[in-house]
């Protein structure tokens, strides 16, 4: 339920949680902070739909370098 509630809201613009996964997102990448596996969509997508190019470009290296 906490992933869909967050992916709906980060995806629909709400600031404080666009704001919290950019803020998620950036640790998780610089290797400060792990994302937590039920978080990562939700994170992950509101950082495309929200963040800048350079976040697009980061999510998709990310996504790359995990074999499916």
């Amino acid at each position: 339920m906490r992933t869909l509630v967050l992916g709906k809201l980060g995806v629909s613009g709400h600031e404080g949680t666009v704001k919290e996964a950019l803020s998620r997102f950036d640790k998780h990448v610089s290797g400060e902070t792990a994302l937590d596996a039920d978080l990562r969509s939700p994170v992950y997508s509101t950082a495309v739909k929200h963040g800048s190019q350079q976040y697009f470009d980061k999510v998709m290296k990310v996504c790359m370098a995990y074999p499916l």
